[in-house]
């Protein structure tokens, strides 16, 4: 993605922040300009205090009205340097703040299926770390890039004024090639190393992440070592996108310096000759020579901003990437009430999470109908197909092609919040989160009371487990449920989707770390009270079968017996 366009991204994003932007930029130029005037006057003052004393003459007042002059310039060259640093950072971090809420906000009408598309190590590393490394773009860009062109411009007007054309067009044309060479020389080569090294990156955190994630079976499967090599050979790939950019930025270093003293020296070799036949003042020279080296060390700050500018971008990309994903819109039509699901040829490809193209096909032309109240059990060898059914009916994602639909209704043109009201799922990899019992409970409806939640419980099946808990629905459970066993987390979740008793229930594999007998009384009790349910079980044990009023198996993600 171009540059421009990932500025017009973050300027428009960003555009309640660009007025004190501008303030900062502004306090930047007379902290420079007062910087190069300083420098200036103190040498030429300089010189005068060493004229008059080698004529004998008192001092007194021309050293009293430099002084007041330096201390004056540097009041002002400090209150402009704080104030130029207090809203370029006041700037960066609002405008932080404003990327990430437009980052969640983005995101929000692709979850979950953003999630699915994302290794969850890369999607919080575009999330937290590529997002804080904008800053760069507003802290430590604008107002450099700014000063730095108009400090330059005016010293090259002063410099034609003083010294003549000669002078002036000689500095100004090292300042321009040592200003362009900066940014630009290896441009398209270190901008594609960097893009390397920020993809290294995330690689080396999604393999933390999953080790870390999984470091049970890393070391009950004897694999430490396989995922130590695998981050030792990501390091390896760092480091050798982190040398191509060292040796890109050494060599623009060098050329840089070498038009800096150039620079520096054109004011003095250029007036020689004017200064020695007295047609230009020594102090003169001298002032321009001082503010020369000065002004230079504003150019070489383009170098510096652009070594933070190439990684702010790439970083930018990434995230723009992500927010710029498939958003799911709902419309606006009535639930119905006769809630008959009905997926019609319905074929549905994977998309990476990076381009959004079409791969391997996981479901191909399905066809099936499950009428009100039934109890619809889907089964398969894993990989079959038969979770991403109901995700699809769940809305994580549109079909590639073909339709989903529920009293005649296209699930597209129902409003996602209400279709996710209307219809829960239970996996055996539902979340609980750190909290109590009660709070895990209140996610499904934050105001239901405690005879809600007792019963909710009482149709898991997990009440009395509750009751027996030290402190019965306050109990806190951990991160993640690690405070309870598996098959309590999995009836906590039942629980939980059963609080609001929904038109259309998904179960999937929800009793998996059950023993056959309490799965056996879960499933008739769930049959007893969900007369008016519709739910679609996925399974691969006998006992939701048994019970089931219709049974479709899956195969290569296609119905073949039902």
């Amino acid at each position: 993605m171009k540059r421009r366009e990932l500025s017009r991204w973050l300027l428009t994003i960003t555009r309640p922040t660009l007025a004190p932007l501008l303030g900062s930029a502004l306090c930047r130029i007379v902290d420079q300009g007062m910087g190069l005037v300083l420098l200036a006057w103190a040498t030429y003052r300089t010189v005068g205090i060493a004229h008059l004393i080698r004529a004998d003459q008192s001092i007194g007042g021309y050293l009293l009205i430099t002084i007041v002059v330096l201390l004056a310039g540097a009041l002002i060259k400090a209150f402009a340097h704080y104030l130029e640093h207090f809203l370029g950072h006041w700037v960066a971090f609002h405008a932080l703040e404003l990327l990430r809420s437009q980052a969640y906000h983005d995101l929000a009408p692709q979850a979950p299926g953003v999630m699915a598309r994302n290794e969850s190590g890369d999607f919080l590393t575009r999330l937290t770390r590529d997002i804080d490394r904008i800053e760069v773009f507003f802290a430590h860009t604008f107002a450099p890039l700014v000063s730095v062109i108009v400090v330059p411009l005016a010293l090259f007007s002063w410099l034609w004024l003083m010294l003549g054309a000669p002078t002036a067009s000689l500095f100004f044309l090292w300042c321009l090639v040592g200003a362009a060479i900066a940014p630009i020389w290896g441009k398209s080569r270190e901008r594609r190393a960097t893009t390397e090294t920020m993809t290294t990156r995330s690689l080396i955190a999604q393999s933390v992440t999953d080790t870390v994630q999984g470091m049970r079976e890393v070391i009950g499967y004897g694999r430490e070592y396989e995922r130590l090599n695998q981050l030792d050979e990501y390091a390896a790939d760092a480091d050798h996108s982190q040398k191509r950019i060292a040796r890109i930025s050494g060599t623009r270093r060098g050329l840089v310096r070498a038009t800096q003293l150039l620079a520096i020296a054109t004011p003095a070799l250029v007036a020689y000759h004017p200064m020695q036949t007295g047609l230009v003042p020594v102090g003169t020279v001298l002032a321009a020579t001082v503010m020369s080296a000065r002004c230079w060390e504003m150019i070489r700050g383009v170098e510096g901003f652009a070594e933070g500018l190439k990684e702010s971008f790439a970083a930018a990309e990434r995230v723009y990437s992500l927010t710029h994903g498939p958003a799911l819109v709902g419309g606006d039509a009535s639930w119905p009430k006769s809630p008959v699901i009905e997926f019609d040829a319905v074929t549905y490809r994977y998309r990476d999470g990076e381009d959004h193209r079409f791969h391997r096909a996981a479901l191909t032309d399905v066809s099936m109908q499950v009428e009100p109240g039934q109890w619809v059990c889907l089964t398969g060898h894993t990989g079959c197909g038969k979770s991403t059914l109901v995700r699809l009916l769940l809305r994580y994602d549109d079909p590639t092609s073909g339709a989903i639909r529920i009293g005649g209704i296209d699930i597209r043109d129902l409003p996602i919040d209400e279709l996710r009201t209307r219809i829960h799922c239970v996996t055996q990899n539902s979340a609980l989160f750190h909290g109590t019992i009660r709070s895990n409970l209140l996610l499904a409806q934050p105001d239901a009371d405690e005879e809600d939640m007792w019963r909710a419980l009482e149709l898991a099946n997990i009440a009395e487990e509750v009751r027996e808990f030290d402190s019965g629905l306050d109990q806190p459970i951990g991160e993640g449920g690690a405070g309870v066993s598996g098959g309590q987390r999995q009836r906590l979740c039942l629980a939980r989707a059963l609080l609001n008793i929904p038109d259309i229930l998904v179960l999937d594999e929800f009793c998996s770390q059950l023993d056959p007998a309490l799965d056996e009384r879960i499933h008739a009790q769930l049959r007893q009270e969900l007369t008016e349910t519709t739910v679609i079980e996925i399974t691969h044990r006998d006992t939701g079968i048994a019970s089931a009023d219709a049974v479709i198996s899956m195969s290569r993600g296609q119905i073949i017996d039902r």
